[in-house]
């Protein structure tokens, strides 16, 4: 395996480490990512139509609504009248949604910490770089073009059933 193999497989070990965790630390609070990154958002940003946040998130309206559903079943979120346009819908945190959205910032802080806070400031700045860089190259053409060239060596079969969000490996 060379270097370039190896650097890529500890990309997959920790991003899969990652979401793993966060989808298992989500879970227990009754959460999923995507009803988190809603959190997020509008504690960021505040309040805003469910329009504007399926633009924002890049999710069709439809699935917005079931997100906004489901945060305001569990108390985090409402649905208030605009109040310069009547005929408009702002969603808008409750206080347990505030509190929910504060505490999962307050997580990744920590989580920063935990992860980096015994490394130089250059050595940080570094691997920022790094990864900023690798983010970078997700957005050339090139990348388009290794994916595709990838499917055409390997297409699926008209048969082959779709996958879904139940077809993930437990560990």
């Amino acid at each position: 395996m060379s270097a370039v193999d190896d650097a890529l497989e500890r990309v997959f070990q920790v991003t899969t480490a990652l979401a793993d965790a966060m989808t298992d630390d989500l879970a227990g609070r009754g959460l999923s990512r995507a009803r988190a990154t809603v959190l997020a958002r509008l504690q960021g940003a505040g309040s805003t139509n469910q329009g504007t946040l399926a633009r924002e998130l890049d999710v069709s309206p439809r699935n917005v609504t079931g997100l906004v559903d489901g945060l305001e079943a569990a108390g985090l979120v409402e649905r208030l009248p605009h109040p310069a346009d009547r005929r408009a819908i702002l969603v808008t945190l409750t206080d347990d949604g505030t509190t929910a959205a504060e505490a999962l910032a307050d997580d990744e802080r920590r989580l920063a910490r935990f992860l980096f806070a015994d490394r130089p400031a250059p050595e940080i700045a570094r691997l920022v770089g790094d990864l900023d860089e690798i983010l970078r190259r997700f957005e050339d053409p090139g990348f388009t073009s290794l994916r595709r060239a990838a499917l055409d060596r390997w297409p699926l079969h008209s048969n082959a059933t779709p996958l879904n969000s139940s077809d993930q490996l437990n560990s």
